[in-house]
């Protein structure tokens, strides 16, 4: 990572101190910027003021599926759409029923427990997305003019 370039900024989503104390350590380690947060926001503005380029999110938060709604929230609004999300979770029920959309949305997922390696790899390649995809509009837009 290019030391004068801006941090890329996580945010990570996670009920559990402990989780989110390694995903702290973990993205820092990594050369990332990262912001914690035990529950989901339940504003798309919440989001767009914190500027995250990729949201670390667990489903099950105090053991209820918070996550998936506000992962469906972020994916409708314009404004926050195209945020990457790697979907961290433990439980195997809400991922399957959330499989379709989450290949739709172009999230990545890791499964509980995670292999730290698998988490970094995951999240580089949802930052990798983002980038060609912005690559492939700015060509566009310039072929356009």
């Amino acid at each position: 990572m290019d030391p004068r370039a801006p941090a890329i900024h996580v945010l990570a989503i996670n009920d559990d101190l402990a989780i989110l104390g390694v995903y702290a350590d973990l993205l820092a380690e990594e050369g990332y910027r990262v912001t914690t947060e035990r529950m989901p926001y339940v504003d798309p503005a919440d989001v767009i003021a914190i500027g995250p380029d990729v949201i670390v999110l667990d489903l099950l938060v105090r053991h209820e599926e918070r996550g998936a709604g506000f992962l469906a929230m972020l994916k409708v609004d314009p404004a926050t759409r195209d945020v990457p999300v790697v979907v961290c979770s433990g439980d195997s029920g809400p991922l399957k029923e959330i499989a379709e959309p989450l290949g739709t949305w172009d999230c990545g997922v890791v499964e509980k427990p995670f292999d730290i390696d698998d988490v970094l790899a995951v999240v580089r390649a949802c930052l990798d997305r983002r980038l060609a995809r912005r690559d492939r509009v700015a060509v566009a837009e310039m072929a356009a003019d």
